[in-house]
């Protein structure tokens, strides 16, 4: 093994874990009615939560596994529904962890105004403190590895399958807007 072999490994770890950041940010900021829903879920019954999600992702990897192995090419194409469909409710329920991440973050960052809704919306900011929080602890060597994204997976998928059972639907706080500078010349 090489210097390059060895730098290419290190930035395609970078660039995955870059791109599931910014997976997860899309996906709360595109769809925040089902993240918020996933997030009320994971706080109402977090144990409920993982089961589902370990469940989700049995069933889900036996369908992979079973019909990748078929020669016909439809049969294959479920294959990669079901590994799609697993990602987007890992994507769902992964913006739901980092809403209620940011969610923590305003209440601890702010204590005094932890009941005001208006002082506690969430903003880009600590929607991109969470997300960094939660990528950056699951690459802990050896705990992050194999306790903590475990765990997350099963949390997210879960969440994720919760937003999409039709739990009760949360109420949506929208992210404060960005203040815009404007440059006149």
């Amino acid at each position: 093994m090489t210097i390059g072999d060895v730098l290419a490994m290190i930035a395609a770890i970078v660039v995955t874990v870059a791109a599931w950041g910014a997976m997860i940010l899309f996906t709360g900021l595109l769809f925040p009615t089902r993240s918020s829903s996933a997030e009320q879920c994971l706080v109402d019954k977090p144990w409920a939560c993982f089961f589902r999600g370990l469940g989700v992702v049995v069933v889900l990897t036996v369908i992979a596994i079973v019909t990748a192995n078929k020669g016909f090419g439809p049969i294959r194409l479920l294959a990669g529904v079901a590994v799609g469909y697993g990602g987007l409710l890992s994507a769902i329920g992964s913006a739901a962890v980092v809403r209620l991440v940011a969610s923590r973050l305003a209440v601890s960052l702010n204590p005094s105004k932890a009941g005001d809704l208006e002082a506690n919306t969430l903003s880009y900011a600590l929607l991109l403190r969470g997300t960094t929080l939660y990528i950056l602890s699951g690459l802990l060597p050896i705990v992050g590895w194999l306790f903590v994204t475990p765990i997350f997976l099963l949390l997210s998928v879960g969440a994720g399958a919760g937003a999409f059972l039709g739990s009760k639907k949360a109420a949506v706080v929208p992210p404060t807007a960005i203040p815009t500078m404007e440059m006149g010349l």
